[in-house]
């Protein structure tokens, strides 16, 4: 069984993407005892889930445990200022929700929801829901774990990058949205245009380029991927610097916000 990668290459960026899903397989896990929400967030930290899904006529198997699939589930379902960036019908997603809604959602007593956000508060974003949200008036025990996800940290490197302004602080959350959801010129481009990818990857770069104004049709069809991709990280850049300059006191304050590796899974349970 091939793991998945920490690298988003071709394959990996499939199964974000993809609605060619198969199956899920998930170990037993633990007996929840009571509704305290740690417990089932160490259940879906620890718990491993297995994926199948097909691939041009293959099947291929992702593996990782029960939170890591919920991350990638919150980025494949990634919107950018209100318009969505998943291909397709959004199997894979629904089926990692259907999968652990079945083994972990007490009836009415469980929510779970992974949500990414490459910087608080930016247009940018991504989230999977398990389960109803509680109702008004009832204690709810609550837990939150983080994991990685493909698309690199770059909190670090942008707090370096501060002194520079808002414009370079939002250059690199640019880069690292774009090296993580989409290919660049590492992809060859005969394959590009041949590959099963190509109608999901071209739905995300003119989604990307419809909402940052910036035009990537021609480049896409003639086999450019790499300055369709250098678009649109400057596309991007250009919207997140306007955003960062409206909502932050200081380009270090931006930065301080920045999260674009991590998504935060929190767990919510209640007593019927």
């Amino acid at each position: 069984m091939r793991a998945v990668s920490t690298v988003l290459d071709v394959a990996v960026f499939l199964l974000l993407v993809s609605a060619a899903v198969g199956t899920l397989v998930l170990a037993d896990p633990p007996e929840q005892t009571d509704s305290r929400a740690d417990e089932t967030a160490e259940i879906i930290a620890s718990s491993t889930l297995s994926i199948e899904y097909g691939l041009a006529g293959e099947t291929r198997y992702a593996h990782g445990t029960i939170a890591e699939l919920l991350a990638r589930a919150a980025v494949a379902n990634a919107s950018f200022e209100g318009a969505s960036l998943a291909s397709m019908d959004g199997r894979f997603s629904a089926t990692v929700t259907k999968e652990t809604s079945e083994r972990l959602v007490a009836p009415n007593r469980t929510q779970i929801v992974a949500r990414w956000v490459p910087y608080r508060g930016g247009p940018l974003q991504g989230h999977t829901v398990v389960g109803q949200a509680p109702p008004d008036g009832l204690d709810v025990h609550s837990a939150t774990i983080s994991v990685s996800v493909p698309v690199a940290a770059s909190q670090e490197r942008a707090a370096n990058r501060s002194e520079d302004g808002y414009d370079a602080v939002a250059r690199t959350v640019a880069v690292a949205v774009a090296d993580g959801l989409l290919p660049d010129n590492r992809v060859d481009a005969s394959a590009f245009r041949e590959s099963p990818t190509a109608s999901a990857t071209t739905h995300r770069y003119e989604t990307f380029a419809e909402a940052t104004e910036t035009g990537v049709s021609g480049l896409l069809e003639s086999g450019s991927v790499g300055t369709a991709h250098n678009r649109i990280v400057a596309g991007l850049a250009r919207t997140f610097a306007a955003d960062m300059r409206d909502r932050f006191d200081t380009p270090a304050k931006a930065a301080e916000a920045v999260q674009t590796g991590t998504v935060h899974i929190t767990v919510r349970r209640w007593d019927a």
